[in-house]
């Protein structure tokens, strides 16, 4: 019998959320273009959605228990729960985390 690995849950903290808010924001600021913006926080978004299937892929994090992908120039922290994967910040690369 094939055994399926179980398909997790995304959960995003208010911060994530307001991560991408601003990040949004901020391009848009500078390029003066909605679809720039959307095109940037919908790859991060489907590189997340991603984690459904493989969470474990990220490496292992900065801050204990956590783990991190890179998502086009943008670093994703989260960790897993069960079977929730918690997205706990979205920060520039180029920014000093934590």
């Amino acid at each position: 019998m094939n055994k399926m690995s179980p398909e997790y849950t995304i959960s995003y903290s208010a911060r994530a959320k307001q991560n991408l808010e601003n990040i949004a924001l901020g391009i848009y600021e500078f390029t003066l273009n909605l679809t720039t913006a959307d095109t940037v926080i919908n790859r991060i978004r489907n590189g997340i959605e991603k984690l459904k299937n493989l969470p474990e892929r990220g490496s292992l994090g900065i801050i204990e228990g956590t783990r991190e992908i890179y998502l086009g120039g943008y670093r994703v922290v989260y960790r897993i729960n069960g079977v929730v994967v918690r997205i706990i910040t979205v920060i520039h690369c180029s920014r000093l985390y934590p």
